[in-house]
């Protein structure tokens, strides 16, 4: 089985402090974000950590960006299609009423 990766200490520490920078009380940020209240409060006492899908919209809501270390950055992998070998999906036939 293999271990879940852990969100860098800096990432983390990046998003908490905006979060208490806000002055938003979870409640509103839950409301703003759309992240759960419960999650938002497990994740401020280090019990838990937030997807990467909740971290993008708890910026959003607070207005910044995360600095995000290079060394975490993933470069993006270019794949060549090669178009002669791709087929259009045939369209299924629709019943008749």
């Amino acid at each position: 089985m293999s271990k879940k990766k852990r969100a860098s200490p800096a990432v983390v520490e990046q998003l908490k402090a905006a979060i208490t920078a806000s002055g938003q009380s979870l409640n509103q940020l839950s409301a703003a974000s759309g992240v759960h209240r419960g999650q938002l409060s497990r994740f401020m006492a280090g019990e838990r950590d937030l997807t990467f899908a909740s971290a993008g919209y708890i910026c959003e809501a607070l207005g910044v960006a995360l600095d995000v270390p290079e060394s975490l950055q993933l470069q993006s992998e270019q794949v060549e299609v090669d178009e002669t070998e791709v087929k259009p999906t045939p369209k299924k036939k629709q019943k008749k009423k």
